[in-house]
């Protein structure tokens, strides 16, 4: 009975596959962070918020909009995109599009994306009033890479 109450502690709670179905995560992977690094058992005490990852703690769009510059000899700048269908900015089909996002992942500029300004203090106030854990839409591919880069730029904030 003890390891099953154990491990059933380290399970993410239900509460957050609603959370990432409610704003619309295509994808399986909710990446949650602290609680999938550290085993965290939130204090039921607190509040618990989802923070976002993408052009939220990190900005994504403008290394990929960096790159396909350098890469394709475009002029794009970041308010060009309304949506992640990135084909839909810079041309081709949806296949094309994601033919390219994966190019991106293999690349300096994927590898090297910087934090939003002021999002690793705003988190470090947050932290010390309510649990926190990042949701996203990540493609599994990227998984590993996603969560090494919220240990490399949030460390300790689970």
């Amino acid at each position: 009975r003890a390891v099953a109450a154990a491990k059933a502690q380290r399970l993410v709670p239900a509460s957050m596959f609603f959370i990432a179905s409610i704003i619309g995560i295509p994808s399986i992977l909710a990446c949650v962070y602290w609680w999938y690094r550290s085993f965290l058992v939130p204090n039921t005490q607190r509040p618990t918020i989802a923070c976002d990852m993408d052009e939220v703690l990190c900005d994504f769009l403008g290394a990929l909009v960096a790159w396909h510059n350098a890469t394709y000899g475009t002029a794009l700048s970041k308010s060009d995109f309304k949506s992640y269908q990135f084909h839909e900015t810079w041309g081709g089909t949806l296949a094309e599009g994601v033919e390219k996002v994966h190019a991106f992942f293999q690349t300096p500029y994927f590898a090297q994306i910087k934090p939003m300004p002021g999002a690793a203090e705003a988190m470090a106030e947050l932290k010390s009033r309510a649990n926190l854990v990042v949701v996203t839409s990540r493609q599994h591919v990227i998984a590993e890479h996603t969560i090494d880069w919220l240990g490399r730029y949030y460390p300790g904030q689970g």
